[in-house]
């Protein structure tokens, strides 16, 4: 049986939903040619994998030993397939496009920031930290006049 390599999650997935208990095994009499063994014995082989649903049938080969064991692998492989399309379909999209920078630092100079428009520092006390409280004090009156501003045209 081949190798498939699987990243962490769906290994975890796997391994929770797995095992004898995770699938229920379903023999039927195969159809089309095959002569009296075919018609009379149950060789045809259904696995169902209870956690997802998924459904393999093989009814291919002349024993119900071989049809179980194609059965089992065929249905381990959509398993394993179904569980990398939930991982693909969560995975949340990133945003690779740039974003605006919000501070500006020329040096030696002055720093702006882009939330204060109209608004400089000297670049050498932001830096040292002098700056800083005085940038962080005007962003929290400018919030708190955005929330003010709100509530009164809800009013």
């Amino acid at each position: 049986m081949p190798t498939i390599r699987v990243s962490r999650w769906v290994a975890d997935q796997l391994v929770a939903h797995g095992g004898k208990d995770g699938y229920r095994i379903e023999y039927c009499r195969g159809s089309g040619k095959g002569g009296q063994n075919r018609n009379k014995l149950e060789t045809a082989c259904k696995v169902i994998h209870l956690a997802t649903g998924v459904e393999a049938y093989s009814c291919d080969q002349r024993s119900q030993l071989q049809n179980r064991n194609a059965a089992v692998e065929e249905c381990n492989r959509r398993v394993v397939a179904h569980y990398q399309k939930l991982e693909r379909d969560r995975a949340p999209e990133r945003d690779t496009s740039a974003k605006p920078a919000v501070r500006h630092y020329t040096m030696p100079g002055t720093t702006r920031d882009a939330r204060l428009p109209g608004t400089t520092w000297r670049t050498a006390d932001v830096l040292d930290g002098d700056g800083l409280a005085e940038i962080i004090q005007r962003l929290q009156e400018a919030e708190l006049a955005q929330v003010e501003a709100m509530v009164e045209d809800g009013s």
